[in-house]
């Protein structure tokens, strides 16, 4: 019996250990998650934030915007806020109103797009987290419907776009 109270005892502690090492692993994988969303809110879009107050000071027009030429009426923003002298947050990607971010299995990437208006700052392709995330932050609570931060979910491409007023 001494043989067999061992070799429980040693299966046991095994189990409680691959137990723990799979609870603190999640709890890491989560932590960078959340970590990454907010680098994305503090050293992204506050500084978008900040721009597009500046830009509103100096009382110009916007660019033109159709509602077809997202890219185009983007580039020329970022244009404009160049020759004013206006700092434009950087992306991790080659345009500065795309941020690359990563999902849930971190080998795919999630492309969020900003749209930035005098008052407001439309971004498509959050995830569930991301949004959540950022509504918390933006209002202090969730509410996708209420608030500054709004926004729903998009059915054809699995994310959700978000409105925030400024």
């Amino acid at each position: 019996m001494p043989g067999f109270a061992k070799k429980t005892n040693r299966l046991t502690s095994f189990f409680i250990y691959v137990v723990f090492i799979i609870i603190a692993a999640g709890a890491g994988i989560k932590a960078v998650r959340y970590s990454k969303d907010l680098n994305f809110y503090y050293n992204y879009l506050l500084k978008w934030e900040t721009a597009l107050t500046i830009l509103s000071s100096k009382d110009l027009a916007l660019p033109r915007f159709t509602g077809i030429n997202r890219m185009e009426y983007m580039d020329n923003l970022v244009k404009l806020m160049g020759k004013l002298s206006i700092k434009v947050p950087r992306s991790n990607t080659r345009h500065a109103y795309i941020y690359q971010m990563f999902d849930k299995e971190f080998s795919k990437h999630r492309d969020v797009f900003l749209m930035c208006f005098e008052k407001k700052i439309i971004l498509y392709g959050l995830s569930k987290t991301t949004f959540n995330m950022l509504d918390k932050n933006i209002d202090g609570k969730l509410g996708r419907n209420k608030g500054k931060f709004r926004g729903k979910f998009q059915k054809d491409k699995d994310c959700y776009a978000g409105i925030w007023e400024l």
